[in-house]
């Protein structure tokens, strides 16, 4: 990425900087490293800004959103969101506008209110089906599918998941299977039955495992617990 940055300026190319100044803070991001990233992300957003790119502008928002997260500034979170909704008016980008609505419905969700998330999440559904996001509308389902566990509709729940374990199985994301999984667990624990919790949690387990993933190694490990005891 330091290389295609350095052309990008080399060339006064606008367009490929700011794709490579997002790339590399996401990446950046994603290894915990959040102040390098949230610098990346604002110099990507000026970057996109001053050449009137405003999908790539919004991309930069959407991240800084998510690190804002990361943070624990709920608030601000959402007001980048709802200025990266605002550039797309600008120019539609209905794979981007998912992933948005995604973030507000999950946020929603963490400030315990299921109901406002399915609003967004249902939203989000809509732009992903348009954008033909298999991934990504299974990632929603799965978001709205624990936001319907919170509200208590367990069988809204139970029927959301299902579709999203289904896509994940056909398109072979397993570390979105895995957690999937794990909500079905979960909801399976408040339907009290401990046989199908547990069978859940194991095959998220050994998917875990495959990644490495300790705090889904633990939370797949806590239900089986839960699950054994229940059965005795």
């Amino acid at each position: 990425f330091s290389c295609s940055i350095q052309l990008a300026e080399a060339q006064r190319n606008s367009e490929l900087l700011a794709q490579c100044l997002e790339e590399l803070g996401d990446l950046w991001r994603r290894q915990g490293q959040f102040d390098k990233a949230e610098d990346l992300q604002n110099k990507a957003r000026v970057c996109a800004r001053d050449a009137g790119l405003f999908n790539l502008e919004a991309h930069a928002v959407n991240n800084l959103a998510v690190i804002t997260v990361e943070s624990g500034d709920l608030g601000k979170a959402v007001e980048l969101l709802h200025e990266a909704l605002t550039l797309l008016q600008k120019v539609p980008e209905p794979l981007l506008e998912g992933h948005i609505y995604n973030n507000l419905g999950v946020i929603s969700c963490i400030k315990g209110a299921p109901e406002d998330a399915i609003v967004d999440l249902t939203r989000a559904l809509s732009f992903r089906s348009q954008a033909r996001d298999q991934r990504g509308f299974a990632e929603t389902s799965h978001n709205m599918g624990m936001a319907y566990i919170d509200i208590g509709d367990l069988n809204e729940a139970d029927e959301l998941l299902n579709k999203a374990l289904r896509i994940t199985t056909q398109t072979g994301d397993q570390y979105t299977e895995a957690n999937i999984l794990l909500s079905r667990a979960e909801l399976f624990t408040k339907l009290k039955d401990p046989v199908i919790a547990g069978n859940c949690a194991q095959k998220a387990l050994k998917i875990h495992r495959l990644f490495n993933d300790p705090l889904g190694i633990a939370d797949a490990e806590r239900i089986i617990g839960e699950s054994e005891t229940a059965l005795l």
